[in-house]
């Protein structure tokens, strides 16, 4: 009979612990809805005359113009506010994304996804950045293949690491605007 009631009980707080889960995750979800979520709101990003720091003055528009959307090219900086050596590994990670994805050659794309998922896990600092290369990747990307592979990459992500608290209703909001694609 102790046995069944500590059985019992074992149920009884595993029913709870999922009830106060999806109760958390429905707010997750209604908070995230509201427009002040969207990715490109965000605080960290950087300014951009920042950004645009090291690119010469005949390309500045065309790297401003797509801070936050897909492109083919590498960044110059991290696009969040990072020290210098996080934002060298930024842009390595943003050219393992462009060689996964197929819009940089490379023998071998799987390994990038595994170099991206590695990064995040051995450098936690790095995870939002990520998340907005991914979420910058997709947006108004006119290589369906692209599109597909960066999807699954935000898939992979989701499943590896999950962004910081303070940027999950950014990334919430932005599947929740983009889930049609």
């Amino acid at each position: 009979e102790l046995k069944e009631s500590t059985e019992d009980d074992r149920s009884d707080e595993k029913l709870a612990l999922m009830e106060k889960k999806t109760k958390a995750h429905q707010k997750l979800v209604a908070d995230a809805s509201d427009t002040k979520y969207d990715f490109q709101k965000y605080y960290k990003i950087r300014e951009d005359s920042d950004y645009l720091e090291y690119v010469p003055s005949e390309a500045k528009q065309g790297f401003g113009d797509r801070k936050l959307k897909s492109q083919t090219k590498l960044i110059p900086k991290s696009l969040l506010q990072l020290p210098q050596a996080m934002s060298k590994t930024a842009i390595q990670v943003h050219k393992s994304i462009l060689q996964y994805c197929g819009d940089l050659a490379n023998p071998y794309p799987n390994t990038m996804a595994r170099f991206m998922i590695v990064t995040a896990l051995e450098q936690p600092g790095l995870v939002d950045e990520i998340y907005c290369q991914l979420m910058k990747h997709v947006v108004e990307n006119n290589r369906p293949v692209s599109e597909d592979r960066g999807w699954g990459l935000l898939c992979m992500a989701t499943s590896a690491f999950p962004p910081s608290p303070e940027f999950a209703p950014f990334v919430v909001n932005f599947c929740l605007n983009n889930r049609t694609r």
